[in-house]
């Protein structure tokens, strides 16, 4: 009895910090939100407003730009409450998803190897920080991430073909995920039967939502930053990866008759995100962070006392990594912090709502080319015209096959109000982006009127020129 009021004291003690930590990163981040959060409200907002799951309806081909339908059909549900900021809910229920992800975990916690709690502790708060960072992002990443632990912790009941089922729609890729959860059936019984069905309905599913709604079946974020590059700053990244996740990957291949199908999808994307997904916009590394459900399940679920006796430096490792992620991640905080933030608030945000007033003003709808896709198209309520092409497949495709000519003339058919460029310097136009380079020259802008300049920082500042639609 008495053990087990120790036991409650401390997993209450650690709930306190664990909570307090997350509290203080939540609090310090209240304000922001991620330009690319933005993109999925817009796609919400459109969808609750026109009834489509578009970044701009006025497209004429229409490819998806955002990864997890099921997140954007959440927060379409935010505009019906218009007195709330859907950016307060979208934290509010990332809040809510901690605690109860944190109660979960500590209500399982059950060894009593003071080392091995000690480590626990100590991924804890590296959890900790790292999912209260993320959901700056908004909650696509973490939503993710939650889902992901409760299909891992459920993966056996009877109810784990719902988790199959859903996953695609929470992100694609996730799609490994299941099936390699499908392929360690050994026997056919009710429960494998509903699974494999499940699994069938999902990519069907998936495939006939692409193919009613969007012209392009391969959500574009997947072409635009699907890369090849092995380069030194990409594989020491992925040497930390692997330090982090060591005695799970270890463990795996041990008990590989058992487990390694289970978690095979680990390896999987942990050598996928290294090497083949583009780092950009990839703030707080939010593509890997949901793996760490693979760890902490790892550590609550799977009977490890004479594994970790056996291999603690597997576990040191591990412990060197995290300090080493949590110390970019300290710096990646200060910037965004100091830096980030205010090119948001005094850049996209500020020019949305610049444009949002303009429309009001011509009495029309404004055709708008940007390359930050997010919050100029959020708070401008225009058809905005993404020139990276995350967002419109037209130009995305276009540029992937460097054939400028379509690409530009696309712009020109498009009939633009205004275009959005970024210089590296305030006094004259100087190109950060090679293609707004292209679209400044083809469009002349020189000889344009030049409405506004943002005084965001040295060496990122927006240039907003009017071009008369008959151009």
């Amino acid at each position: 009895m008495i053990q087990e009021v120790k036991i409650n004291y401390y997993k209450n003690l650690v709930f306190i910090i664990l909570t307090t930590l997350f509290l203080f990163v939540f609090y310090k981040l209240r304000n922001l939100f991620l330009d690319d959060a933005y993109i999925t409200l817009t796609y919400s907002k459109n969808l609750f407003f026109f009834n489509k799951p578009y970044y701009n309806i006025n497209d004429k081909i229409q490819g998806n730009g955002q990864t997890s339908i099921i997140w954007m059909l959440i927060q379409t549900s935010f505009f019906y409450f218009k007195s709330i900021s859907p950016i307060i809910l979208n934290k509010t229920i990332g809040l809510f998803l901690y605690i109860i992800i944190i109660l979960k975990i500590l209500i399982h916690l059950k060894t009593k190897n003071i080392l091995l709690n000690f480590y626990i502790f100590f991924l804890l708060i590296f959890y900790t920080y790292w999912a209260a960072l993320n959901i700056s992002h908004g909650l696509e990443t973490f939503f993710y991430s939650f889902i992901l632990l409760f299909f891992l912790i459920y993966s056996k009941s009877s109810k784990s073909w719902i988790f199959i089922f859903i996953l695609p729609f929470i992100r694609p890729d996730a799609i490994i995920i299941s099936f390699f959860n499908i392929i360690q059936i050994r026997k056919f019984d009710k429960l494998s039967i509903k699974k494999i069905v499940a699994f069938s309905l999902s990519i069907i599913g998936y495939l006939l939502y692409q193919n009613y709604y969007y012209d392009v079946i391969i959500p574009l974020p997947f072409i635009l930053k699907t890369i090849y590059e092995f380069s030194q700053a990409k594989i020491l990244n992925f040497l930390f990866y692997v330090g982090l996740f060591l005695p799970v990957l270890i463990y795996s291949l041990i008990n590989f008759k058992t487990k390694l199908f289970f978690y095979l999808p680990l390896f999987f994307y942990l050598f996928y995100y290294s090497f083949f997904v583009d780092e950009v916009m990839n703030i707080f590394d939010r593509y890997t962070f949901p793996l760490l459900a693979y760890s902490i399940y790892f550590l609550l679920y799977e009977d490890i006392s004479s594994y970790f006796k056996k291999f603690k430096i597997l576990f040191i490792i591990s412990l060197i990594s995290i300090f080493y992620f949590m110390k970019n991640f300290n710096k990646e905080q200060d910037y965004i912090e100091n830096n980030y933030y205010s090119l948001m608030v005094n850049g996209p945000i500020k020019i949305g709502k610049l444009l949002n007033q303009l429309k009001f003003e011509d009495n029309k709808s404004l055709n708008i080319a940007t390359s930050d896709a997010g919050a100029i198209a959020y708070f401008s309520n225009s058809n905005c015209y993404d020139t990276w092409g995350l967002n419109n497949a037209t130009l995305l495709l276009t540029k992937k096959e460097t054939n400028w000519w379509n690409y530009l003339n696309y712009l020109k058919k498009s009939e633009l109000d205004y275009i959005i460029l970024i210089s590296t310097d305030y006094n004259k136009y100087v190109p950060k982006l090679d293609f707004e380079n292209k679209i400044y020259k083809f469009y002349k802008l020189d000889d344009k009127k030049l409405i506004y300049k943002s005084n965001t920082t040295k060496n990122y500042v927006y240039f907003i020129y009017k071009v008369k639609s008959n151009d």
